[in-house]
Order: structure tokens, then C-alpha cells, then sequence
């Protein structure tokens, strides 16, 4: 076996060794979680330090109660099933539209990571190189996914209109008659009596400029400003 330590692991682990290896999965969490706050994901710096961190002591622990009459695979084997309940958290449904999932997939894998660190210190250096492939995952593919995808094709628009029946139908219609696809509505109130919001996710055709949905947009009456992010 590759990783033969791994059946055996160390009963003899000093509290440096234990020490060495939380702040190590300290600085894993950091670098993942590091590149979500960046990207203002709800689960970010902290929260992936502290998976990590946890997984890693429970994985010590569940270790040090190797013997004839334990198994060390209990403790392992509730991390994974419990780290689906702090991902789902992450999740956010919006219209159509579901956001978080690639922050509970980030939060599953530094986890996985966090319990590679506490078995022994091969299956830590695998974890430094599993923690900086995902970072790359999280930051440079998401590059390059924007540029063979083009991020244009996907664009969300905030329009204020004025509260009337047909408002929102006509908004939809100035839009989709381009060939637009509308991905998800949320409708939000703007604090202003009479006028509300409305937040669309497209799906814009390549051919499609942002010009001419703007000239079809200021057709619209019951429109009062609209707005691409």
C-alpha cells in the first residue's frame, strides 16, 4: 500500500507534533478560504480555517483511540456526512437561479484536507498540494471558464419600475424578444412609495449587444432606470 502509515497511525504524537499540524490546517483553510472572501461568499476566511482546523482535531483524535476495541473510522466518517449540513448553508436559491454551491463543495474538500493533516504528516504534504490544487481550481480556472464561456452571455439586470400591473410583463417582453432567456426574478422594495425593484439573471445570445437591449429597454414605460452588473 502506498500509505501504509495510514493503518498504523502514531499513538505517540507529541502535543508539538499535534500543535504543528492545527496550524498547518490553519494556513490550508486561510489559503482556500482566502480566495472565497474575495469573491464575498457567505463561507470565507474563518469559516474555512475552522473546518479545517476541527476536521484535523477530530482526525487526531480519532486516531489516538486506535486499539483492538476502537475504530478510528467512526469519528472520520461523521465528519463527512456532518460537513454536508454546514454546506447546505451555503446554498441560496434565487428564482431559478442556485448560488453556493461551489463554496459547500470548497467547504466539503478543506475538510477532507483538514482530516488528511491530522492522520500523519505524508498524507499532510498531500494535503499542501491538494490545498493549493483547489485554490487554483477556485481562482485560475474560474479565468479561464469566463473566457471559453463568455461571461457576457450571462449578465444580471436591475430595473426600478413603477408598481403597475403590467410592468413586470412588459419589461420581460422588451427583453425576450431579442432572444434574451431570463434565468431567475427576485423582486425587492425599494423604499420608495409606488416603485419597485426587480433583479433579472439573463442568458444573453453572443450576437446580442448590450446597446440594443438598453434601446429596447428605454421603450418601456412603466421603466424608470434599469442597471447591468
Amino acid at each position: 500500500m502506498p500509505f501504509a502509515a495510514v493503518s498504523q497511525p502514531g499513538l505517540d504524537i507529541g502535543l508539538l507534533d499535534m500543535v504543528a499540524r492545527l496550524v498547518l490546517a490553519g494556513v490550508l483553510g486561510a489559503l482556500v478560504g482566502y480566495e472565497r472572501e474575495t469573491h464575498g461568499r457567505p463561507a470565507g476566511l474563518r469559516t474555512h480555517m475552522l473546518v479545517c482546523m476541527g476536521s484535523t482535531v477530530f482526525t487526531i483524535v480519532s486516531v489516538s483511540f486506535t486499539g483492538q476495541s476502537q475504530d478510528p473510522a467512526r469519528i472520520a466518517s461523521q465528519i463527512v456526512s456532518g460537513i454536508g449540513f454546514l454546506g447546505a448553508g451555503t446554498i441560496i436559491r434565487q428564482g431559478s437561479a442556485v448560488r453556493g454551491l461551489t463554496t459547500a463543495a470548497s467547504l466539503w474538500t478543506i475538510a477532507a484536507i483538514g482530516m488528511a493533516v491530522g492522520v500523519n504528516w505524508e498524507l499532510a504534504t498531500f494535503a499542501v498540494v491538494s490545498a493549493v490544487v483547489v485554490f487554483v481550481v477556485l481562482g485560475v480556472i474560474t479565468r479561464v471558464e469566463h473566457s471559453l464561456i463568455s461571461h457576457r452571455r450571462y449578465r444580471e439586470l436591475t430595473v426600478i419600475m413603477k408598481e403597475v400591473e403590467q410592468a413586470p410583463a412588459a419589461i420581460y417582453e422588451a427583453i425576450t424578444r431579442h432572444g434574451v432567456e431570463i434565468q431567475g426574478v427576485r423582486m425587492e422594495d425599494t423604499g420608495e412609495p409606488n416603485l419597485r425593484m426587480l433583479k433579472i439573471r439573463l442568458r444573453v445570445p453572443t450576437g446580442v449587444s448590450l446597446d440594443l437591449l438598453n434601446e429596447a429597454l428605454t421603450g418601456v414605460q412603466s421603466l424608470t432606470s434599469f442597471d447591468w452588473d
